[in-house]
């Protein structure tokens, strides 16, 4: 037997309503969540790829040193790569290289141009294109380098034979703020300021 309610008021309605679907402020929560966990994870992938760029500087750096000490192997004293020391450093690549997706373009007329210096000391960034400018100030025991700021890091006192140290300066994230990194000819530390910016 079938019963039919024909008057069943506004409170039954509102409550099969209400079971039905999920309110506007539902709704909104669960996006607000969503909103914060992809903020999360963006920022997290952001890192890691700064970080993974950042590995470029220990591998070129290991090339600059090495390259440095055959040069000086080969004759007596190390190549300076920075005319104006730390102070004005002579950054390379530099134009005309060009910059393509925030990397430098290492193509033949930027190797010519201006990597003579690099090919002078055979250094190689081993591929097309690299992240980071470097450079290398080298000296004798006559000038002392603890005066700039990184010397004055990397050295204790000034040192009493040849020396050199190599600096790199990096826009990872194409947003005009550069990491920077130093390390003496003698060590394998590999000292930043603002790393992975």
């Amino acid at each position: 037997m079938m019963v039919l309610r024909l008057h069943e008021g506004p409170e039954v309605m509102r409550r099969t309503r209400a079971k039905a679907g999920f309110t506007i402020i539902e709704l909104m929560v669960v996006v607000a969540i969503v909103a914060v966990l992809a903020t999360v994870a963006v920022m997290a992938y952001m890192r890691h790829v700064r970080k993974a760029r950042a590995g470029e500087v220990t591998v070129m750096m290991n090339e600059f040193k090495t390259k440095e000490e055959a040069y000086h192997a080969e004759r007596g004293g190390y190549r300076n790569l920075s005319v104006g020391g730390e102070a004005a450093p002579t950054w390379l690549p530099a134009a005309p290289c060009t910059k393509v997706g925030g990397q430098w373009n290492l193509d033949a007329a930027c190797v010519t141009g201006t990597l003579g210096e690099w090919t002078a000391l055979r250094v190689s960034a081993g591929k097309g294109s690299i992240w980071c400018q470097y450079t290398v100030v080298a000296g004798t025991p006559a000038t002392d380098p603890t005066g700039g700021t990184w010397g004055g890091r990397l050295f204790s006192a000034a040192p009493v034979k040849d020396w050199f140290f190599v600096m790199a300066q990096c826009d990872f994230d194409n947003d005009a703020t550069f990491s920077q990194y130093a390390s003496g000819g003698d060590t394998a530390v590999v000292e930043s300021i603002n790393d992975g910016e």
